[in-house]
């Protein structure tokens, strides 16, 4: 098996080295980079998977244990890739933006109470 080196670039403006490794040497540069860009597709998935079932902080000891909220995060998984791609955002931006969304949700209701507090009184 040999590493072929030669389809390594160099982007020079925005200073980086983007290092495509591949032991298949009759793959030209735009091969490799196709490969490449639909695995980092799936890397991303399974990032997206690790973060939202939190599995390794799973307390759990046994495999029939966290298989319901393991199920249930890989559930809510594919609903985010689904919006992800309706919205053309990803997974983290509209995370955050629900984030933000009950943040600001919270916050009128807890004014919403301040007010009638205030007018009971």
């Amino acid at each position: 098996m040999r590493l072929d080196l030669s389809n390594l670039s160099y982007a020079k403006p925005d200073h980086y080295i983007k290092w495509n490794g591949c032991n298949d040497v009759e793959l030209d540069k735009d091969a490799i980079e196709t490969i490449y860009q639909k695995r980092w597709k799936v890397e991303v998935f399974h990032k997206n998977i690790k973060s939202n079932t939190a599995s390794e902080k799973s307390p759990a000891k046994t495999i029939k244990t966290p298989s319901n909220p393991i199920f249930m995060s890989l559930l809510a998984t594919v609903k985010l890739e689904y919006l992800n791609i309706k919205k053309g955002l990803t997974t983290f931006a509209l995370k955050i933006k629900l984030y933000i969304k009950a943040q600001k949700t919270t916050i009128e209701a807890l004014h919403l109470e301040q007010v009638l507090t205030a007018q009971h009184q």
